[in-house]
């Protein structure tokens, strides 16, 4: 058993010398002085300093035990997670009181009223789409959507004369962004007799995730 132990003693301690060296640094003082003289010593020879030291001839000699570059496992160095933003466009409702009505042709400004009823920064989004919750009294109404100097296909939106005044029956219409980027006005222009009970305006950060 004792031969054991001392064959497996030798084993680790030439496993050891294999990937590390005692060399010479002079005298060393302190820790705080073998932080300063230990790397320096040891990258001479291409190696690294594994943290030891000791002193041989006290007040004359101090060795640092250096190892062989790479042959320690590193620590990986912290790296932050990226954060990412919402890839899907945000939705902003803008409500009329008592489903408010409009005759003949109108204009909504869509980008004054964000600004009241959300209070957001629009410097910081491009519109995507917007969507009328509306009815016309003969069906007959239209609508289009208008960025900048752009403007969108006049879409119906639909209704009738007995659901006018009914709290349902509104139809749905969807506007897309005319343009390739959000500058200008965002304007919504009406025809007709028409009753809106929303507007769902669709944006997305222009520092979002694509």
């Amino acid at each position: 058993m004792k031969k054991l132990i001392a064959f497996m003693f030798v084993c680790l301690v030439m496993a050891s010398s294999q990937a590390s060296e005692v060399i010479e640094a002079g005298p060393i003082w302190s820790n705080n002085h073998a932080q300063s003289v230990c790397p320096k010593v040891c990258s001479s020879s291409e190696m690294d300093w594994n943290g030891q030291w000791w002193t041989t001839v006290q007040g004359r000699m101090s060795v640092c035990q250096c190892e062989e570059r790479y042959s320690r496992r590193r620590p990986r160095p912290h790296r932050p997670r990226p954060i990412y933003r919402p890839t899907g466009p945000e939705k902003f409702e803008l409500r009329f009181d008592r489903e408010r009505v409009f005759r003949g042709q109108n204009t909504v400004h869509l980008k004054r009223r964000l600004r009241n009823q959300h209070g957001i920064d629009l410097k910081r989004y491009n519109l995507k789409a917007v969507v009328l919750v509306a009815k016309s009294k003969h069906g007959r109404g239209t609508g289009s959507l208008m960025v900048g100097d752009t403007n969108s296909y006049e879409e119906v939106i639909d209704g009738m004369p007995y659901e006018f005044r009914a709290r349902g029956g509104f139809d749905r219409v969807r506007f897309r962004n005319p343009k390739r980027n959000s500058r200008g006005p965002w304007q919504l222009h009406l025809r007709g007799k028409i009753k809106i009970k929303k507007i769902v305006v669709k944006l997305k950060r222009k520092d979002s995730w694509r």
